[in-house]
C-alpha cells in the first residue's frame, strides 16, 4: 500500500577508497580508531577497510600493508585523543591513523592527541564527515584526507518521494527501493577548494538538472547518484 524508499551511503566503499588513498600516500601500517564496539556503520567502514588492504597486498606482494586493530575512542574529544595517543604510543612504526567516526568530537581529540605527540604531519589521519575547519587541517598536515559531504542524501531522498507521489515509482512486493550515493574525497587543499566551489559556494546540479532528475525512472536516478563526485560536476558545468 504504501512506498517505501531508503537512501544512504555506501560506506565499505568509502573504507576502501580511504584506505586506497592512504596507500597512494605511501602509508603501509594503518592504526584505527574506531567509537564503540559493534556499532553498525562503524562495521561496514570496517569492512571497507579490510577489504582495502587485501585488495592493495593482493595486487602488491612486496609491499604490504597492516591494519591494526580497532581501539574504541568513545564519541568525546577526551576519549578520542587518550585512545589515539595509546594506539600511537603502543605502536611508533604507525604511520596512518583512520578516526572511523563517533562525531566530530572524537575525530577533533584524536588530531589533538596526534599534534600533543610531535606527530602531526608525521602521521596520516583519515576521517568520514567534513570537519568544519577541514581546509584549514588539510593545509596544516593535521588531516591526510576526510569523505563526507551529505549533499545528496536529502537530494535524492526527495527525488524519490516526489516521484512515488507523482505515481512514477511503485514499491516493490514484501521490499523497498534503495540509493546508496558515494561520498566526496578531499585528499589535498585543492580538493578543498573544488569541494567549497561547486558544493557549498554553489549547487551541484542546476535548475534544468533537478528538473530532470525529477523526470528520470527510478534506475536512472540511481546511476545519477551513483556518478556525484567532485569531478561529475565539473564534467557537467
Amino acid at each position: 500500500q504504501y512506498y517505501v524508499g531508503a537512501v544512504h551511503e555506501n560506506e565499505v566503499d568509502n573504507g576502501m577508497n580511504l584506505v586506497k588513498i592512504l596507500a597512494d600516500k605511501g602509508c603501509r601500517k594503518i592504526a584505527l580508531e574506531g567509537w564503540q564496539a559493534g556499532d553498525a556503520t562503524f562495521l561496514l567502514r570496517w569492512e571497507g577497510y579490510k577489504k582495502g588492504v587485501e585488495e592493495w597486498n593482493k595486487a602488491n606482494p612486496s609491499d604490504q600493508i597492516t591494519l591494526l586493530e580497532p581501539q574504541y575512542g568513545g564519541t568525546t574529544s577526551d576519549t578520542g585523543r587518550a585512545t589515539a595517543e595509546s594506539i600511537l604510543s603502543a605502536n611508533p612504526d604507525a604511520d596512518a591513523l583512520i578516526v572511523a567516526g563517533g562525531g566530530g568530537d572524537t575525530l577533533i581529540g584524536a588530531l589533538a592527541g596526534v599534534e600533543g605527540l610531535g606527530l602531526k604531519g608525521k602521521i596520516k589521519v583519515v576521517s568520514t564527515d567534513f570537519l568544519p575547519d577541514l581546509d584549514q587541517q588539510l593545509a596544516s598536515g593535521g588531516m591526510a584526507a576526510e569523505s563526507g559531504g551529505h549533499y545528496a542524501d536529502p537530494l535524492f531522498a526527495f527525488m524519490m518521494t516526489y516521484n512515488a507521489i507523482k505515481g512514477n515509482y511503485e514499491k516493490p512486493a514484501d521490499s523497498f527501493l534503495e540509493i546508496q550515493f558515494p561520498y566526496i574525497y578531499v585528499s589535498s587543499s585543492d580538493d578543498y577548494a573544488n569541494y567549497a566551489k561547486y558544493f557549498v559556494d554553489s549547487l551541484p546540479y542546476t535548475a534544468d538538472e533537478l528538473v530532470a532528475m525529477s523526470e528520470m525512472s527510478f534506475e536512472d536516478l540511481q546511476k545519477t547518484a551513483a556518478a556525484l563526485s567532485i569531478e561529475d560536476v565539473q564534467t557537467r558545468h
